[in-house]
C-alpha cells in the first residue's frame, strides 16, 4: 500500500499545508535534502535544492508546480519541505528528517 502521509520530523506537513499562517509550501526530491544535518546546513546549501510548490495533495501524489509546469511526486520521494509564512517574506522553514531550521534571507 502507498503511503498518504507526509510527515517530516514529526511534522505532519499535510496538517502544515491548511494552517492558515502558511503562504506556501516547497517540496524537493533531492536525495542530499533528505540526508542533510543540522551541523551541514545553511541558507544557501538548502536554497541550492531544486524546489516545486505544492498545489495539493491527491490519494495517490503529491500535486505540485514549477513555473506553471504541474506534475506528480508520490509521497515517499518527497525528501525535504520549505515552509513560507504569510506575512513574513524573509522566513521560511526547512524541514527534513533530521531537523527544523529557521531561514532568515
Amino acid at each position: 500500500m502507498r503511503k498518504q502521509e507526509l510527515i517530516l520530523n514529526e511534522t505532519d506537513i499535510k496538517a502544515l499545508f491548511m494552517n492558515d499562517n502558511v503562504a506556501e509550501i516547497c517540496i524537493t526530491r533531492d536525495i542530499k535534502a533528505f540526508n542533510l544535518t543540522e551541523q551541514e546546513s545553511n541558507d544557501e546549501t538548502i536554497e541550492d535544492f531544486k524546489w516545486t510548490t505544492i498545489v495539493d495533495f491527491g490519494m495517490k501524489n503529491i500535486i505540485s508546480e514549477e513555473f506553471f509546469q504541474v506534475e506528480k511526486v508520490s509521497y515517499d520521494e518527497v525528501c525535504a519541505v520549505k515552509v513560507e509564512w504569510k506575512g513574513n517574506d524573509e522566513t521560511q522553514t526547512f524541514i527534513n528528517k533530521n531537523f527544523t531550521k529557521i531561514i532568515n534571507w
